[in-house]
């Protein structure tokens, strides 16, 4: 029991320290995207909410280019190095 507990703390502690990004409240003429701490992942603004996207396997986020890109050419330095 005393495992479960502090596996399901371990796991809610985890969880709620990822900071969800602050969007812009209205769209503009292009997306608004925000790369996620994972270089595999990021988030995509609509109407003020982000929402999480996975790159295709074996690709990070470019931030200056806003696409799922080589990690070479991605340039992410991020968690998952």
């Amino acid at each position: 029991m005393y495992y479960t507990v502090l596996f399901t703390l371990a796991a809610f502690v985890a969880y709620s320290s990822q900071t969800v990004p602050h969007c812009p409240a209205r769209d503009g003429a292009q997306p608004t995207y925000i790369p996620h701490d994972d270089c595999t992942k990021f988030y995509e603004c609509s109407n003020g909410e982000p929402f999480l996207f996975d790159c295709p396997a074996g690709l990070h986020f470019n931030p200056d280019l806003n696409v799922c890109d080589w990690p070479q050419d991605a340039g992410c330095r991020r968690a998952t190095e």
